[in-house]
């Protein structure tokens, strides 16, 4: 059954007040630095190739990944430019170029491979298998001595969806995932992810208390502004504790005005995976967490699209008159504050849309035209 006009209208606002507002998450909506895993760069290649350098500086082919139609095993095949390795260097070959192009007009790049490394690429599953089986195989790679390994197995959780980590959750063990969690040699890109896995991991009641309360004590730990993957620790609490870590990000972020910046985006971040995934809070209760930031000017265009598209339209009086208050003239922020009018049901919103029209004719004009010329309205 298709939407009725009006309604397809609204919902394509509300699609370009968030595009213009607010960024995309990865995958994984905590993991930071995304990048090709080495399954992803071997499916797209034309040829991938286990081998090994030679002293005339050819590759000498051990197993064929992908590409069996241009060579097969013992092929000596060129040296990528620019490859600096000893004869024996274990590698992964690969070559990349237009469809059916021939051998000869590949161009080739190449991945320097440890023992542990090259047996890790041979038997990994292709990304054509079931998110399941593949990540079961990844999760036993997760920090592993090989930093190459360990690196690429993290990569591999990073670009899978939520549903598809969860649904693997018994390969999670606690015990690992908080040493790692407080090892300060574990890297800051992957502790949003360890602190995700931690809440999901599937343990009985007393370890799932455990796991809680450990993700608390990082939360308040005392710590500089900066914390990469802090966000991830805030969302697995939520995941752990649902309404007590609720309460305690909001007192400790949202409605405490000297919270440092950084550690309200990375609340921020929390509740809208929490709102998106999370079942044990309703979003009403969310919403009135994250209203507390409209006090404050610069987290107001961040704060607004999410009240809008979680219909929280108990906040219309405090947006509507946000406008004509001093510290949220930015042309973001009015533009929020617009969106979040139009899609807003009732007479209300309507009148508060009226006098910012007759108050404020080329501003309110502006941000309508802006948001209009973005709109994608759904099939």
């Amino acid at each position: 059954m298709s939407a009725a006009p009006g309604s397809r209208l609204l919902c394509g606002l509300l699609c370009a007040l968030i595009t213009l507002i607010a960024s995309a998450s990865p995958a994984c909506p905590f993991c930071k630095s995304l990048r090709p895993t080495l399954s992803q760069r071997i499916d797209a290649a034309q040829i991938a190739v286990l081998g090994e350098r030679k002293s005339d500086k050819s590759i000498l082919a051990h197993h064929i990944l992908r590409g069996k139609s241009l060579a097969k095993p013992g092929s000596r095949l060129p040296s990528p430019d620019r490859f600096a390795a000893k004869t024996g260097t274990l590698l992964l070959l690969l070559g990349s170029g237009p469809k059916d192009a021939s051998l000869e007009d590949l161009k080739f790049s190449a991945v320097p491979l440890a023992e542990a490394s090259y047996s890790y690429v041979a038997r990994a599953p292709s990304p054509k298998k079931k998110s399941r089986d593949r990540l079961r195989y990844f999760a036993r790679y997760l920090e592993h001595a090989d930093e190459l390994i360990a690196e690429d197995a993290y990569q591999e959780f990073g670009h899978a969806a939520y549903d598809e980590v969860a649904a693997v959750r018994d390969v999670f063990l606690s015990s690992k995932l908080r040493t790692w969690l407080a090892d300060e040699a574990t890297p800051q890109a992957r502790r949003g992810f360890y602190a995700l896995a931690l809440a999901l991991a599937k343990e009985d009641t007393k370890a799932k208390q455990t796991n809680a309360q450990f993700l608390r004590a990082i939360i308040l730990r005392p710590a500089d502004d900066f914390r990469a993957g802090f966000d991830g620790v805030l969302g697995g609490y939520l995941v752990a504790a649902s309404e007590p870590a609720l309460k305690l990000i909001e007192d400790r972020y949202l409605a405490n005005p000297k919270a440092a910046v950084g550690d309200v985006r990375h609340a921020i971040a929390a509740l809208r995976f929490y709102q998106e995934y999370g079942r044990a809070v309703e979003t009403k209760k969310l919403a009135a967490a994250l209203q507390k930031l409209l006090v404050r000017p610069e987290f107001a265009a961040e704060v607004i699209p999410d009240l809008a598209r979680w219909k929280d339209w108990s906040s219309l009086e405090t947006v509507a008159l946000l406008y004509e208050q001093r510290g949220y003239t930015a042309p973001e922020i009015r533009r929020a504050i617009i969106g979040y009018l139009l899609v807003c049901p009732g007479s209300s919103a309507a009148r508060h849309l009226a006098r910012l029209r007759r108050l404020d004719p080329r501003g309110v004009a502006a941000a309508e035209k802006t948001l209009s010329a973005t709109v994608v309205t759904p099939e």
